[in-house]
């Protein structure tokens, strides 16, 4: 499965923080683009900073294995704090 974070057309960016309940080694606690391949059964925890301007996020939910399958977009509220 594929989850990426868009605002508009915007790709936004993001900051894995953990898997599987585990803390990251600080080597892989980089920013980068917010789009995440994963398999069933694996748990992320991503840290994100909004821009400042505000405004609405999408999350967006395919099948990289199935380029033909329709993509399943979700309006997301996100509380930043």
């Amino acid at each position: 499965m594929t989850v990426s974070l868009h605002q508009g057309d915007s790709l936004l960016t993001w900051r894995a923080v953990a898997k599987d309940g585990a803390d990251l080694p600080a080597g892989q606690t980089v920013d980068r683009p917010a789009t995440l391949f994963s398999e069933p059964g694996e748990v992320y925890d991503f840290d994100f900073t909004a821009p400042a301007a505000g405004g609405a996020y999408t999350l967006s939910f395919g099948d990289p294995k199935n380029p033909r399958a329709p993509t399943e977009t979700r309006l997301v509220a996100l509380r930043v704090h």
